[in-house]
């Protein structure tokens, strides 16, 4: 009678824990959903309550981290991103995926030598890792070093021709460099791949305005303006599994 009590407990214990777990992933699907609408202040509500839940989960530390540093939290945003990496093998590629994170809050910060460390060393564990490439080529075109940034702009595209940010980066430092057509071609790329993408479509009207094509200019600016609330955060965006 004892051990079938005590089976029986067990078994109960199982299942609550069971349901707990999954409620807990139930939770979390829901802020990322909440990510992709833009709603970055109510995700991180649910992502709270998955931390209540399991404190170690990181997927909801490193959205939680994406979060604040879209809402402008920098410096919470950066303590979070070190917290994750506290947690995760050296090494690995969730590893560098966080370093390259943890760059972009800090070019945020304007800490534009410090994230480049992070980019670097990022690249170390994975060269073919494309964000890396990609923020060194912001990086770059910050320092109005803008050739250097197309180069990286390249390797971004070369290793991930789908995200639309290597495009769009590439497009403005080409129009900063005069080269209009190139600048045209790069942004419309861009916006095949993600037509909400509003920087792109600003590029693009500012090189028709260049080109003194009026109808062009004004067709694009009014995609500027009609995207401006879609987050350039999403874009690519990839979790922190645990």
């Amino acid at each position: 009678m004892v051990k079938k009590v005590v089976l029986l407990f067990t078994i109960g214990v199982f299942l609550f824990s069971s349901c707990q777990k999954d409620e807990t992933e139930r939770l979390f699907k829901s802020g990322e959903v909440l990510i992709l609408m833009g709603n970055w202040k109510d995700s991180l509500e649910i992502f709270d309550k998955v931390l209540q839940r399991d404190s170690s989960h990181l997927g909801a530390l490193y959205y939680k981290a994406q979060g604040l540093s879209n809402l402008n939290q920098f410096e919470e945003a950066d303590r979070i991103y070190g917290e994750i990496l506290d947690k995760i093998e050296p090494g690995s590629k969730y590893f560098s995926e966080v370093l390259v994170s943890k760059g972009t809050n800090l070019m945020e910060m304007n800490k534009l030598e410090e994230a480049e460390k992070l980019f670097d060393q990022a690249l170390q564990i994975d060269p073919r890792l494309a964000r890396s490439w990609l923020h060194k080529g912001r990086i770059a075109a910050r320092r109005k070093d803008y050739q250097v940034s197309i180069t990286y702009c390249d390797r971004a595209i070369a290793l991930n021709p789908n995200d639309a940010r290597g495009w769009n980066n590439k497009a403005f430092a080409l129009f900063q460099l005069g080269r209009i057509e190139d600048c045209i071609l790069n942004a419309q790329r861009a916006v095949e791949i993600e037509p909400r993408y509003f920087m792109a479509w600003y590029w693009l009207s500012k090189a028709y305005e260049v080109k003194g094509d009026v109808s062009r200019t004004k067709m694009c600016y009014d995609n500027f303006q009609k995207n401006m609330g879609f987050s350039e955060h999403t874009i690519g965006m990839k979790p922190i599994q645990k």
